[in-house]
């Protein structure tokens, strides 16, 4: 079996995650590929760490299966598994390092894809309840987000102005 360090694949198949009689996550689906870095982002207590949790064989999962490189990680150590994934709170950092994101809400994947498109005003609204403007950055052109302090309405000016350059 290849090391950690040499993944090609990881595919997590109708997983659902959670502690005693509470379901945290229900039927996620996820593959990740040789060479993609994914980020996973949440609001704090959405079920991000349960995530990880659960493919590194932390907790047990109800329903479901994962695999890396077509082993089902059932049968790895936990050592390894606990090498193969990372989690960050911070969406500019997950913005500028990640291929592509998956935005967790509600007990489920609530949309997935590159950074351009997750990273919006209206998703962060919907799953983070914060008023933001979404700017591309200045050197890469990839999402960077500012949070909207002490405002309850974004002006229609500020999204007009997100698309410079």
């Amino acid at each position: 079996m290849k090391g950690v360090f040499e993944m090609d694949s990881l595919h997590v198949h109708g997983i659902t995650l959670g502690y005693g009689k509470s379901v945290v996550l229900r039927d996620i689906n996820i593959e990740v590929k040789l060479g993609e870095m994914v980020g996973i982002i949440e609001p704090n207590g959405c079920g991000k760490s349960t995530l990880i949790k659960g493919i590194t064989r932390l907790i047990a999962f109800r329903s479901g299966q994962i695999f890396i490189n077509g082993h089902n990680v059932a049968k790895m150590s936990r050592g390894d598994l606990a090498r193969v994934v990372a989690a960050t709170h911070d969406l500019n950092l997950a913005a500028q390092y990640c291929d592509r994101l998956i935005m967790l809400s509600q007990q489920r994947i609530y949309c997935q894809g590159t950074p351009h498109q997750v990273i919006n005003p209206q998703n962060i609204k919907q799953v983070y309840g914060a008023e933001v403007c979404v700017y591309p950055h200045p050197v890469n052109d990839l999402p960077a987000t500012l949070i909207v302090a002490g405002k309850k309405e974004i002006s229609e000016k500020a999204f007009d102005n997100q698309n410079l350059g």
